[in-house]
């Protein structure tokens, strides 16, 4: 198994992990530490640059890079817990 990222998602994490209200609900949460995680997600993953937009997801578009990334890395699993992620697991395709 491999870790896949893009600096899309990289910004994604980096912001949600330093937004008021997390650090509020966290306080020692503070922005080295998440300045380190970023630092050691990038040196654990696979980076992938210039990641083509070939889906869109009109249910959460936030959700679309995560789609393009599994897409273009060839992924088998997309592990979350995003509830709109998740429902596509029971969405049809016609």
């Amino acid at each position: 198994m491999q870790l896949c990222l893009s600096a899309e998602i990289v910004a994604e994490v980096q912001d949600a992990l330093t937004r008021p209200e997390v650090q509020r609900k966290f306080p020692a949460l503070i922005p080295m530490d998440v300045e380190a995680f970023i630092a050691r997600l990038a040196l654990a993953a696979v980076h992938f640059l210039n990641v083509p937009a070939e889906f869109h997801y009109e249910r959460d578009s936030k959700d679309t890079p995560y789609i393009n990334l599994a897409l273009v890395a060839k992924a088998d699993y997309l592990v979350t817990r995003d509830i709109d992620l998740l429902a596509l697991m029971h969405e049809t395709t016609t």
